[in-house]
């Protein structure tokens, strides 16, 4: 089951999607240029002084690069756009600040999106970027996280509120978080990105100086996504990465009234669904998540649920997911004679990793058969999520994979039509020499083949 959003903050999320389709329209009627500049400015749209100041400078106003990353942090946080520096880093690369949503008017369509330099870049034309990382991020390049001194709203981005939700339709994408009762505002201090990575669809990438999420924040993500930040990262909360609809290759057999679907596999394969006579999906996917993918559905549509989706922890810094922190991607679970879906993937690089909360990729469990109780969402546990119920309460669907038990189980063979079990994703954590502590929970566990560590990639 995918994770739900917050009333308020999917209300006004909901609202925000339709401004910016209203919006739209009155761009096409070339009448409302000005005013979108103007209505949207709370949402990173309208270029303000410093960024004027900064296009009529001669060299675009950035901030001096330091090869400190404390130094980088300094020179985004306190740089005055009005006091640029002399000369602009060595080996730096230009920005081609456009995109169909470029409030300079000087759009170049879709592709700048794709690769990174699109609308999320408030930025003069000839600007120069400042290089981020002490290391060779893993599918996305440090080229398409191109930052002018021009994203002065980069800051440090705190979550502290249980009520958070992504307005997806919008461009930019924008977190909307409850803050007080009936009071919903984004999240300060982030600038949101589209990036392609290899062939396959874009990511969702949002960036800033650091990143907290409090022991009583969640934060819902769906498909593909990036969280960067130039300097540390610090999870106490709940992030949760679900609801991948993207089609992959270990999708469950199907099922109907009479036979259960089977539940979708990702490094673990799904279960059978009760009477099933098709073959789980295939295993897929690479031990250091290159190139991104996410979690594969169950079968038996239209009750099967959909996988884990992909989410990436890059800091230039440290990543800690303290004891109350939980970093999942899990598999939804199934309804009826759907089977459950496959856990998705967690990706961490950084300079160093620490893991003293949870971090999980667990499958959902399948359904209880013909509208009975579903499967449970793969658990942010070690424990495998409980297939669904019959009429007398006994669990008849498969367990979804977690633990050392990497695939899911069948649905119980008496059961009418209950679904399999979804089989774990993958887990990869990227530091430099070894700076890895592990004293939490990993589901699956380093010991199995769906979990690994290495090494960043040299700059």
């Amino acid at each position: 089951m995918s994770p739900a959003r917050g009333p308020y903050a999917r209300r006004v999320a909901r609202a925000v999607d339709l401004l910016h389709v209203l919006a739209a329209a009155c761009l096409s009627l070339c009448a409302c240029d000005a005013l979108v500049g103007e209505s949207f400015s709370g949402y990173r749209l309208k270029r303000d002084a410093r960024a004027e100041a900064s296009e009529s400078s001669d060299d675009g106003g950035l901030a001096a690069a330091d090869a400190d990353p404390d130094a980088r942090l300094a020179d985004y946080g306190t740089s005055s756009p009005d006091a640029p520096p002399d000369s602009a880093p060595a080996g730096d690369v230009p920005v081609d600040a456009g995109g169909d949503d470029d409030v300079n008017g000087e759009g170049n369509g879709d592709a700048d999106a794709a690769d990174g330099t699109g609308p999320d870049i408030d930025a003069p034309r000839d600007a120069t970027i400042v290089p981020l990382f002490p290391f060779r991020p893993s599918n996305v390049a440090v080229e398409q996280l191109r930052l002018s001194s021009n994203s002065a709203q980069l800051g440090d981005a705190v979550l502290d509120s249980n009520d958070c939700a992504i307005s997806s339709l919008q461009t930019p994408k924008v977190i909307m978080c409850t803050v007080a009762p009936s009071v919903v505002a984004p999240l300060e201090g982030v600038v949101w990105m589209a990036v392609r990575s290899g062939d396959g669809p874009p990511v969702d990438v949002f960036i800033a100086r650091s990143w907290v999420v409090s022991n009583r924040a969640a934060l819902p993500l769906y498909g593909r996504t990036v969280l960067v930040a130039l300097g540390d990262i610090v999870i106490a909360g709940a992030l949760t990465a679900g609801g991948a609809d993207t089609a992959e290759p270990g999708a469950g057999p199907g099922g109907d009234s009479t036979a259960g679907g089977g539940g979708g596999s990702f490094c673990g394969r799904g279960g059978a669904g009760a009477h099933s006579t098709g073959t789980p999906g295939a295993a897929y996917g690479t031990p250091d998540l290159v190139p991104p993918r996410v979690g594969s559905a169950g079968g038996g549509s239209p009750w099967a649920s959909s996988g884990g989706g992909f989410l990436h922890l890059l800091a230039g810094g440290k990543v800690t997911v303290t004891a109350s922190g939980r970093v999942s991607a899990p598999g939804g679970g199934g309804y009826s004679w759907g089977g459950g879906g496959s856990g998705g993937a967690v990706l961490i690089e950084a300079t160093s990793i620490a893991i003293h909360g949870v971090v999980a990729a667990n499958g959902g469990g399948g359904g209880g058969a013909l509208g009975r109780v579903m499967g449970q969402a793969g658990a942010a546990s070690a424990a495998g999520a409980s297939g669904g119920l019959d009429d007398d309460n006994a669990v008849i669907g498969g367990q979804g994979g977690a633990g050392t038990n990497i695939d899911g189980q069948n649905a119980v063979a008496s059961a009418p039509s209950a679904g399999g079990g979804g089989g774990v994703g993958r887990i990869r954590l990227n530091s430099r020499n070894q700076q890895l502590t592990v004293d939490g929970t990993l589901s699956p566990p380093l010991s199995t083949t769906c979990a690994s560590a290495g090494q960043v990639q040299d700059p």
